[in-house]
């Protein structure tokens, strides 16, 4: 039942593309935006580790974390960078230093 919230949130934030905020945002953009409230209403609902859920289980606690410690853009732009979404590249360049934070923090630990 959680899980079909968090769906449903997902929907909702798809809904908003077209608001008058969200003007002249790019995809990518839109796309980190709808990211960090998915992860922000999993949390919120205690979603992290939750029985019967694979990927509450496997997956939240990773995604919860990047966006605890502000890298849920980053690690938006650096997934999606492939695609060359319009100002993907240029947000890139311009946040090379959060990018190398995301990257440090994705580094094993001896």
């Amino acid at each position: 039942m959680e899980t079909a919230l968090v769906g449903s949130a997902l929907s909702m934030t798809a809904g908003t593309r077209d608001l008058d905020k969200n003007k002249g945002k790019s995809e990518v953009q839109l796309t980190a935006e709808s990211l960090e409230t998915i992860f922000s209403i999993s949390e919120e609902m205690d979603l992290n580790g939750k029985e019967g859920c694979f990927s509450c289980r496997q997956y939240l606690a990773f995604f919860i974390g990047l966006k605890n410690e502000s890298l849920l853009e980053p690690f938006t732009y650096v997934a999606l960078s492939r695609l060359k979404l319009p100002g993907s590249s240029e947000w890139l360049t311009t946040h090379a230093a959060k990018v190398a934070e995301l990257k440090k923090s994705l580094t094993p630990k001896p």
